[in-house]
């Protein structure tokens, strides 16, 4: 059972309760708190507010008419995005470990308010919340009408992550029971047939006319005044009913003890036999340890079955199909691989005295990231060249290559990190991760910036038909990714680096 202690504070006690946590989490970091709150304000201010504005003032207004029938549903994607990143991450990300409940008890409201706190760290809703407020600024015009859009695409955006949060925090207590996982199973698997039957039946325009957010954009960018303030009020009643009932679902989640990882860890099982060698038995022991990881193995699967549905219902171009090798490999690395020593855990003392060469345990980690990033990424080029047609010689070399080149490139930066920053991380519970949330933001940006513009340059290479072109071009890609493993392999080869990693995964 949890040791923090559920209490109904009022706002007083939560907004000093997270004052008390956020810089907790900063100093530990080596954070100046006021520092880092000037700087968070400053990044929303430039992006949230001055570049919407910006764009709505300067862009030309010749593409205007597009944006505005497909912004109803990229609001309507925002919503499914939250949805499902709150369901993979148990509600959201930890404020506080759960394991330091024990010692420093806080409320189930400060619990959610830290979890929310936490969200603009995620990059996907970052990125997606950014471009859901700019096109509502553009499409709406400039001047005030241009100011009363973003406002409004601001409260859709706090009001769609407040529903994802209520969704997320129930889905992980209905988890807790012990046919609770099977049940949102079964009820994942509808929502996604329901989706395709609604896809093959109707037409985009009836689908587009369809969508619940299509009124709420209405109003946010072309409603008379009238409607444009009960529409908001609408939503930000919405968004306070959200936050209240999502607080006693945290409280009874508190109170429950994590039903499903204890009957997991308690039950009789027998033992696999191991591959014969050393190396052989290490990608084995960490293939399974990601498998049998609550957080890991939900995450993963979301990882892949966003992607993947879209590229079942939606034939994608071979230029996007290139592109989504970068996509999963990235999203793979960050359940754990940013931090693959964290995958022993206590178990590390044990696997670092084992009698074999001291490469073999992160040679191990890294062939089993590996083999998880690329097996993901190869399932889902194959799944989306079904609907994309025939390729060109140099489309369907680029496509292969994608997927080198990102596994490469996501496994040599984990490499590094791992030796480098090491972070005591458990990955059992619900919303384990495996690094800090600044840490894992920075993670993120690193890792899908350098996959992303990879995979443009095998495009943009596979574009001019020239399979030789694409060839050298995933050379020169993979090259700096081989170095890095290389540096990684030099600096772990130390013992004592290898004793400050295992201190530190430890939490010794």
């Amino acid at each position: 059972m949890s040791g923090r202690v559920a209490v109904r504070p009022g706002v007083g006690l939560v907004l000093h309760e997270l004052r008390v946590l956020v810089r907790f989490r900063l100093r530990t970091g080596g954070h100046d708190p006021r520092q880092a709150v000037l700087v968070a304000l400053a990044v929303f201010v430039l992006l949230g507010v001055v570049g919407p504005l910006v764009v709505a003032a300067l862009a030309p207004r010749s593409s205007t008419a597009p944006l505005v029938t497909l912004s109803p549903s990229l609001w309507f994607a925002f919503l499914l995005l939250a949805v499902g990143t709150s369901l993979a991450s148990g509600g959201g990300r930890e404020l506080m470990p759960r394991g330091a409940g024990a010692v420093f008890p806080v409320s189930a409201a400060t619990d959610q308010a830290g979890a929310l706190l936490l969200t603009p760290l995620n990059l996907a809703w970052s990125v997606q919340a950014t471009l859901v407020v700019t096109v509502t600024a553009y499409t709406a015009g400039t001047g005030a009408r241009a100011v009363a859009a973003l406002l409004a695409a601001w409260v859709w955006v706090a009001c769609a992550t407040t529903l994802a949060q209520l969704v997320g925090w129930s889905a992980e207590l209905v988890r807790t029971f012990r046919h609770g996982t099977a049940a949102l199973l079964g009820l994942l698997v509808l929502v996604v047939v329901a989706l395709a039957l609604l896809v093959e039946a109707l037409d985009l325009g009836t689908l587009l006319a369809a969508l619940p957010t299509l009124p709420l954009y209405v109003a946010a960018v072309a409603g008379p005044p009238v409607t444009f303030v009960a529409v908001q009020a609408g939503l930000l009643g919405v968004t306070a009913l959200a936050l209240a009932l999502t607080v006693p679902v945290v409280e009874r989640l508190q109170r429950r003890p994590a039903g499903r990882q204890a009957r997991a860890e308690t039950r009789s099982l027998t033992r696999p036999r191991m591959p014969a060698g050393p190396l052989a038995a290490a990608v084995a022991t960490d293939v399974r340890s990601v498998l049998r990881s609550s957080p890991l193995r939900r995450s993963l699967l979301l990882v892949l079955l966003v992607p993947l549905v879209l590229a079942l219902l939606l034939p994608l171009p071979w230029t996007a199909v290139v592109v989504l090798p970068a996509l999963v490999a990235s999203g793979t690395a960050l359940l754990h691989g940013v931090n693959v020593v964290a995958l022993d855990g206590a178990g590390a003392v044990w696997r670092e005295s084992l009698p074999h060469d001291p490469d073999t345990t992160l040679v191990g980690r890294l062939l089993a990231l590996a083999t998880l990033c690329g097996a993901a990424a190869t399932v889902l080029v194959l799944l989306a060249a079904v609907r994309a047609g025939t390729p060109t010689p140099s489309e369907a070399v680029a496509a292969v290559a994608a997927v080198l080149v990102a596994t490469t490139q996501v496994v040599s930066r984990c490499a590094r990190w791992s030796v480098r920053h090491p972070y005591p991380a458990e990955l059992r519970h619900g919303r384990d991760a495996p690094a800090p949330p600044v840490a894992m933001a920075g993670y993120a940006v690193r890792l899908t910036a350098a996959t992303t513009l990879a995979a443009l340059l095998l495009t943009a290479a596979a574009s001019t038909g020239g399979v030789l072109l694409v060839l050298a071009v995933a050379s020169a890609l993979v090259s700096p990714g081989l170095l890095r493993l290389r540096r990684a392999f030099r600096e772990h080869s130390d013992h004592r680096t290898r004793a400050r990693v295992v201190a530190a995964v430890t939490g010794g």
